[in-house]
């Protein structure tokens, strides 16, 4: 699972996009880009259910502005199949 809306405000409640499933599962990785197709967060070989390796909104340490955003993520099941998720987040501040 992913959210498809982040509230990056501070509050501690969904201020970061990361998926949650089974332990055994692994991002492979993660891409996320902006509405012009430029990346903006890559991730690869984490864990799920970490909201510490997940993506706070920013580029570089600058916060972005509220907008909508696509990611493609990579994700290997404990039996080593390869699961591809893509949709968009919705950033709120």
């Amino acid at each position: 699972y992913a959210p498809n809306v982040i509230s990056v405000n501070g509050d501690q409640v969904n201020d970061r996009f990361y998926f949650t499933g089974p332990d055994d599962y692994r991002v492979r990785r993660l891409r996320i880009f902006d509405r012009w197709g430029a990346l903006v967060f890559e991730i690869g070989q984490t864990v799920l259910n970490d909201p510490g390796v997940g993506w706070d909104g920013s580029l570089r340490g600058s916060p972005l502005n509220p907008g909508v955003f696509a990611f493609v993520a990579e994700i290997t099941s404990g039996d080593g199949e390869l699961i591809i998720f893509q949709g968009d987040i919705t950033l709120v501040r």
